[in-house]
């Protein structure tokens, strides 16, 4: 649950994880694995940039188009998306 001190975006995120349960990826470690593989791997991360990054781009905007839904849907406010989606 959402605690003080928290940034918007974690609190928001935290409520919606209390209602509909814990996400089973962890960010921390995908961020730090393609960090990884950047420095090991540049060539890979170049791969991924130029075959899916106008598709991640459109993907986001849906994504972040469906959370906005559920946060409605639970009574969260998600206020920060919004103007990032708008």
């Amino acid at each position: 649950m959402p605690r003080a001190g928290m940034p918007t975006g974690a609190r928001t995120g935290s409520a919606l994880v209390g209602r509909r349960g814990a996400c089973p990826h962890d960010d921390r470690t995908l961020r730090a694995a393609f960090a990884l593989l950047g420095k090991v791997l540049p060539q890979a991360t170049e791969f991924v940039d130029s075959h899916f990054g106008d598709k991640l781009g459109e993907q986001h905007r849906v994504l972040g188009a469906e959370i906005l839904e559920l946060g409605r849907r639970e009574g969260v406010p998600l206020p920060s998306l919004e103007r990032l989606l708008g």
